[in-house]
């Protein structure tokens, strides 16, 4: 058995025997960097496609520089390595990148072989690691925590589970890292093969390592690392990773591109079947390790791609969730499915610490009085008054309103009063007039001065005015309290979903409603189908009603569409100066600005619509209720 010092000389033979070796390549790797600045985007993406596709000619360590697809070999490299934690799925829930807070991970029902990592966009002048300064980050392509046979002796009381990440680090070393979560007690000892190096504060490459968490034992190993070349965060748009599961005889591997100059790295494939049960992969850059956090600059936005080949060339599922301990101080803005990108079906997001967000894989919304839109984007206007289902995901969250009309002087025009929450085990009720809250049946007098924790992963936190409950499963319901009106925003944490309730139908055909039978309603809905065949499924009887207090509302519906028409000369003029006033210009928007502005004679009511990524998007389709 080698001893530390015996590995250390060993390691320091190899470094001096590779050096000239890597001073050529280094020049090389300058040539190379240089073409590929001259080539088009074009000409990239060939290169990226061919050399993926290129087997490697052994097992082993690879480079190749651009325009060139041949691999050629290269040293090992077997320096420890930071841990790179797992999340540990406790503690406050931020509007940030990682841990606990989330992020967005391309899901598919098959098993992925391939997962790749790049930036569509990079626009930040810099950033800083928490713990480890300047311009240091790490970039993962990160599995779920996944079943595994691997853990057939964890100890009692596990839930033990495989997680393999690929890696590359702001110090240009590329590698992969593997962890068996929750092993057992924090007096378990890991499998073979165990590392004789293991010091609690690296992770080795020649074998299991024991990191205690949370009281229970984790355990780490690395593969072999190589240097890709250092990338600052300014220039993280040229760099790409692809992560790969062994398939065959081929070893699970990592490979990293830094400009013109690639690298590729085999593993040690310590999860033989990570090729079955790799369902989700998320990519995202973060902290250097331990947990850390890499802080971007002001004004930084990032359009994140991560792709995943499964075998299907379908658009991916999505889910609100990290799977990494490293945190970036970004929040996220949008999300697209891509059913092919640069080759593979992927999963687009953009980051930002520059505006409102609203982080979900589908969003819908109740605002003003009351303007609807569902989670597949469909807008309309939804006037009726009494309590409803707004939405519902079985067995995570169901999402209530109860809304009243505007009579004496709107009684065509309703605006919500009260909306309820059930999620996993908690129930949280928001009012107004008079302004409360209550969590789980108690009243929060003073209201919430910090984030309560409901249980069960449930989550309640205030900024201002506006209330987010959420869940484990990356599920958010937002409530803006109004002096006489709540504006509500659902925010599913993953796709596919099966929704029911009024902002229903995610995924779907983005032109039609669909009532609680089933039955498809084609936009635009007539106005006597909307409130005689789509309202009475989706209201909620006094029995279902999870309101703790008993409504005074008469359930009703309007006699008429109530349109921008139906205000008064004064009421009209109003909404349209609060409503430019605000810059909300796209027509469909400004006729809603101005007849919540109108009829809610509060300039509370044009803020819904200014730089709302819910409603961006969605007007042009057909708006329902066209018919009187």
């Amino acid at each position: 058995m080698k001893t530390r010092s015996m590995k250390k000389l060993i390691l320091a033979s190899s470094c001096l025997a590779a050096f000239a070796p890597l001073r050529g390549f280094a020049q090389e790797a300058a040539v190379g960097n240089r073409a590929f600045s001259a080539a088009t985007l074009a000409e990239r993406l060939e290169w990226h496609k061919s050399l993926a596709a290129t087997p490697r000619p052994s097992t082993g360590c690879f480079r190749a520089t651009y325009p060139s697809t041949q691999w050629q070999a290269a040293a090992c490299e077997y320096d420890p390595q930071l841990p790179r934690l797992p999340s540990l799925g406790n503690g406050i829930r931020l509007e940030i990148v990682g841990d606990t807070n989330g992020d967005m991970t391309a899901q598919v029902p098959g098993g992925i072989s391939q997962a790749e990592g790049s930036f569509e966009s990079v626009s930040t002048t810099g950033a800083t690691d928490s713990l480890f300064g300047a311009d240091r980050y790490t970039l993962q392509i990160n599995t779920e925590f996944f079943d595994t046979s691997v853990c057939a002796g964890s100890g009692p009381g596990s839930v033990c589970q495989g997680w393999e990440q690929f890696i590359y680090g702001s110090d240009g070393r590329t590698s992969m890292q593997y962890w068996i979560i929750d092993y057992g007690p924090s007096s378990y000892t890991c499998p073979a093969p165990h590392s004789t190096h293991c010091d609690g504060a690296h992770v080795f490459v020649d074998g299991w390592c024991e990191f205690v968490l949370s009281g229970r034992t984790y355990c780490a190993t690395n593969s072999a690392s190589m240097n890709a070349g250092a990338a600052a965060p300014t220039a993280l748009g040229g760099v790409q990773m692809q992560g790969n599961a062994a398939v065959g005889l081929s070893a699970d591997s990592v490979t990293t591109t830094v400009g013109g100059s690639a690298v590729t790295v085999p593993g040690g494939n310590f999860f033989p079947d990570l090729a079955t049960k790799w369902h989700e992969a998320e990519f995202n850059v973060v902290g250097f390790g331990n947990a850390s956090r890499v802080n971007f600059d002001p004004n930084t936005t990032l359009v994140v791609r991560t792709g995943v080949d499964s075998g299907s060339g379908a658009a991916p599922g999505c889910d609100f969730r990290s799977f990494t301990g490293e945190t970036n101080n970004l929040s996220i803005v949008d999300t697209t499915l891509v059913p092919l990108h640069n080759g593979h079906p992927s999963l687009i997001f953009t980051e930002s610490n520059t505006g409102p967000t609203d982080p979900s894989c589908a969003s819908g919304v109740s605002i003003g009085d009351t303007h609807l839109t569902t989670f597949d984007g469909v807008h309309f206007d939804f006037q009726a008054s009494g309590d409803f289902l707004l939405a519902q995901v079985p067995n995570e969250f169901t999402v209530q309103v109860r809304q009243a009309t505007g009579a004496p002087n709107w009684p065509d025009a309703a605006v919500n009063k009260a909306v309820a929450i059930a999620m996993g085990k908690a129930r949280v009720v928001f009012f107004v007039e008079p302004a409360r809250v209550t969590a789980n049946g108690v009243l929060l007098a003073n209201g919430i001065e910090r984030p309560l924790q409901l249980g069960d992963g449930v989550q309640l936190r205030r900024s201002g005015n506006v209330y987010t409950v959420s869940d484990k499963h990356g599920n958010r319901v937002r409530v803006t309290m109004n002096p006489t009106w709540i504006d509500t925003g659902v925010l599913i944490g993953h796709l596919p979903s099966v929704v029911r309730g009024l902002l229903g139908n995610p995924g779907g055909d983005g032109a039609s409603l669909v009532d609680s039978t089933g039955t498809r309603f084609a936009a635009p809905v007539a106005f006597q189908d909307l409130y005689a065949k789509f309202t009475p499924g989706w209201r909620v009887s006094a029995q279902q009603a999870l309101f703790g207090e008993a409504s005074r509302i008469k359930p009703g519906v309007p006699a008429r569409e109530f349109t921008v028409r139906e205000l008064t000369a004064d009421a009209a003029k109003l909404g349209r100066a609060l409503c430019e006033r605000a810059g909300v210009s796209e027509k469909g928007l400004f006729d809603d600005c101005v007849l919540d502005a109108g009829v809610l004679g509060d300039a509370a009511a044009v803020k819904v619509y200014v730089g709302n990524p819910v409603l961006q998007g969605t007007v042009p389709k057909p708006v329902v209720g066209a018919s009187k």
